[in-house]
């Protein structure tokens, strides 16, 4: 909705052409419906400490009731005291992960992802449930929630990140959501 300077509904056209009003940056409501998203989810995360047999991580988790996907920020160490942390997504894969079927590489790529952010001291994984998955398919490929990674992140105090594995997709939607993605490969953790 654009207003005028008396808080009357204006119509876009006119707005734009208004000296101060057109420099103004325009935002859809998809986008502003996301930003609000990834706001509550930094905000009503669950989390817990998590000690593992790899090392401490903290477990940040956000269920989306209406879908029934969810996404858990496995965090080591203090990911925001680094420039750029590392972070992956893994697209959660009941028969790869938990039962280490052959017919997949997902636990080997996971294990590879937690190796790689215990050897930089911190950074992030985000493991991701999508809802439309049935319990024996492969996550593999499947696109993150960015408004609920977003969240996440900044949760962690993360606005700057090496994106490992990134779909181009929510490499760009994080970067719409205000967060600086580099792929992983262009600079050292800092």
């Amino acid at each position: 909705t654009v207003v005028d300077g008396a808080g009357r509904p204006a119509r876009l056209a006119d707005a734009l052409d208004d000296h101060d009003l057109g420099r103004l940056p325009i935002a859809s409501s998809t986008a502003l419906h996301a930003q609000a998203r990834a706001r509550r989810v930094c905000e009503l995360a669950a989390a817990c400490a998590l000690p593992t047999r790899h090392g401490a991580f903290r477990a940040a988790t956000h269920a989306n009731a209406d879908t029934g996907g969810a996404t858990m920020a496995l965090v080591h160490g203090d990911p925001a005291a680094h420039t750029a942390p590392l972070v992956h997504l893994h697209s959660g894969c009941l028969l790869g992960d938990v039962l280490r079927s052959q017919l997949c590489r997902c636990r080997e790529d996971l294990e590879a992802a937690i190796g790689a952010i215990l050897a930089e001291g911190a950074g992030l994984l985000l493991y991701t449930k999508p809802s439309a998955m049935t319990p024996l398919a492969c996550g593999a490929g499947q696109p993150a929630d960015a408004a609920v990674a977003a969240g996440l992140l900044r949760r962690a105090g993360v606005t700057r990140l090496r994106l490992a594995d990134g779909d181009p997709r929510t490499e760009a939607e994080l970067r719409a959501l205000g967060l600086d993605v580099i792929p992983a490969g262009l600079e050292a953790a800092a």
